[in-house]
């Protein structure tokens, strides 16, 4: 019993890895007619939706026991890491982002020392070194070690995802994971569509191409 559940949970590992690094090369392609923050925004306004129309009930009955101290953070951490991930692939190439996202293996590990007061495993430290060896050798152009603003955002949504990690393992202790995905996806879309507001074109929406669209559905 106990062995089915650790493969069925090894299994959404490997969906959300597909789903996840599919996406990065369709978001380029959606980029061609739609920003950055109007594709999260409708990405995640949609997502929302959808969430509302499925569990309104179950979130919530949730939402009336939970603090905000308890679902905040792990909300925020994930919020920026879509948000700046969004922005990475905007100024690198798909492959980049999809790469230094996965330094979040290493930045996880030692949050969740400070954290969740979880002892440092030895066994992580040779996953990290040939993770951190492989960023090398993808960022060095002609021998020369170089990151490019795309680059750094991708290094900022690796440290959020690890913190979207961490503390959503502690939130999953006051509530399930229904709750903590609908709430990180309703953070996501209010910073999103605030966004688009503060820096945005609202006429960019009259410019959006039906594949933009079919992206931002796959997205959400």
């Amino acid at each position: 019993m106990i062995n089915n559940s650790h493969n069925k949970y090894i299994i959404f590992i490997l969906l959300q890895s597909f789903l996840y690094g599919l996406g990065n090369p369709l978001t380029k392609i959606a980029f061609a007619s739609i920003t950055p923050l109007w594709c999260l925004a409708f990405r995640f306004g949609l997502a929302f939706s959808l969430f509302a129309i499925f569990f309104a009930t179950r979130l919530r009955k949730q939402l009336q026991v939970l603090s905000a101290s308890q679902y905040l953070p792990a909300g925020l951490c994930m919020a920026s890491a879509y948000i700046s991930c969004n922005l990475a692939l905007e100024g690198t190439t798909a492959t980049n982002v999809g790469f230094i996202m996965s330094l979040s293996v290493i930045f996880a590990p030692l949050l969740s020392i400070i954290v969740l007061q979880r002892p440092y495993k030895l066994s992580h430290l040779p996953i990290q070194l040939l993770v951190i060896f492989g960023m090398y050798l993808l960022c060095s152009n002609g021998g020369t070690f170089s990151f490019n603003q795309g680059d750094l955002w991708a290094l900022l949504t690796a440290v959020s995802v690890a913190g979207a990690l961490v503390f959503g393992e502690k939130s999953l202790k006051a509530t399930d994971a229904i709750t903590i995905s609908a709430i990180q996806t309703f953070i996501t879309a209010v910073i999103s569509i605030a966004g688009t507001l503060l820096f945005d074109d609202i006429s960019t929406i009259t410019k959006i191409q039906p594949e933009a669209w079919a992206v931002v559905i796959y997205l959400a």
